[in-house]
């Protein structure tokens, strides 16, 4: 593994291109906050066309734009090792979305996408979400603050790519509507992790959440933090709890969950053994009394 966290001049970015080319046995180049920009990553993308060892390609806050995500969109489709590939926080809008989606619908290696903190906007959105109809292999997709996902796109996300492992849709402002869509992700065989985080959520999503999560049997870690879920959605997730068997995380810090539905929470572990960390610290109206009486080693107030 090779990480780079400082900024080069363009022949010190060469270099390392140079050193790409003759690599045989590098898995994972992870380039964080340096100066590469679109031309180095348009010259380390004609590197990598013909390795076949590099497994994760790891970019974050570079600022290739959507010059360099067409650079990384040509080589996925041509480049049949990659599996990883992380492009968070890179300035791509959704004409470089539109350049990644086209690579997909052919690519049949990579396995997990990180675009969050690009604002591709719903019609980049839009193009990504249409284009996985057509790629079986991506198990891991993380579109967390990149766009507005409406309910609808969801629902066709959902129903033609049954296959996902984790979901990470954080600050996509879905509010309950989209929330009631994507609850159809817990009846998922595969899914196993699904962030919801900062999304406006509130009790009727809640419940909506929480009524698939009952029937749910792969899911495992499941992140409502920093949403408006109050004590009726947290009954309904407790309520939920009771015939969960798969779930072993859940955050809901920073809601507006209040005493009753803490203890409602936990009580739920009293028929639930599954479930090892519920975290529900930052919830202001669950009064200091109630957090002592109700923390143990599965429950967390920080």
């Amino acid at each position: 593994e090779l990480e780079i966290t400082t900024s080069f001049d363009p022949e010190g970015i060469r270099d390392i291109v140079g050193a790409l080319v003759r690599n045989t046995t590098l898995r994972v180049l992870k380039l964080i906050n340096t100066t590469f920009g679109a031309a180095g990553a348009q010259a380390l993308a004609a590197a990598l066309v013909h390795n076949h060892t590099l497994q994760v390609l790891w970019f974050s806050c570079n600022v290739i734009g959507n010059d360099g995500a067409r650079s990384f969109a040509a080589l996925l489709e041509q480049n049949s090792a990659i599996q990883v590939l992380n492009c968070s926080s890179e300035g791509i809008s959704g004409a470089g979305a539109k350049y990644l989606a086209a690579a997909l619908q052919h690519n049949q290696t990579l396995q997990e996408l990180n675009l969050s903190g690009n604002c591709i906007g719903n019609e980049g959105g839009r193009s990504l979400l249409a284009a996985l109809e057509h790629n079986k292999t991506l198990r891991k997709l993380d579109l967390g603050s990149t766009f507005r996902i409406g309910a609808d796109a969801l629902g066709a996300l959902l129903q033609h790519h049954n296959i996902f492992q984790e979901l990470r849709l954080s600050q996509s402002d879905l509010g309950d509507d989209s929330a009631c869509a994507l609850a159809a992700a817990l009846h998922s065989p595969t899914l196993q992790k699904l962030s919801l985080a900062n999304n406006h959520i509130g009790d009727n999503g809640a419940r909506a959440l929480a009524a698939a999560l009952g029937c749910s049997t792969a899911i495992r870690t499941l992140y409502l933090n920093f949403n408006n879920v109050g004590d009726d959605g947290a009954r309904a997730i407790a309520a939920a709890l009771e015939h969960n068997k798969s779930l072993q995380e859940l955050g809901l810090r920073s809601n507006g969950i209040h005493d009753d539905g803490a203890r409602a929470l936990v009580a739920a572990l009293e028929r639930n053994t599954t479930l090892q960390t519920l975290r529900l610290g930052w919830n202001r109206e669950i009064s200091p009394e109630t957090q002592r009486l109700l923390s143990s080693s599965r429950v967390s107030f920080d």
